[in-house]
């Protein structure tokens, strides 16, 4: 999910275009939303806190237009 999301922001920005800053940017958006879903949790694992899912990965933009397709499927 990443890898394609990464994928497609490159692909769009060929001008004045920062690789390395925009995954490091991505990844410690990354980690914030990671954060913010186990910080409530009382049953913490390790491996809560080695591991991504999918909404920690997704940009907020994203999320929005996953929303409105998946609304629009289900009108």
């Amino acid at each position: 999910m990443a890898e394609t999301y990464l994928r497609g922001i490159a692909e769009g920005n060929t001008k004045n275009f920062a690789n390395a800053r925009l995954v490091r940017n991505y990844f410690e958006r990354c980690i914030d939303r990671q954060a913010t879903r186990i910080v409530q949790d009382e049953n913490l694992t390790e491996e809560d806190l080695i591991t991504f899912v999918r909404e920690d990965m997704i940009e907020g933009n994203v999320v929005n237009a996953l929303g409105k397709e998946e609304a629009e499927k289900g009108a």
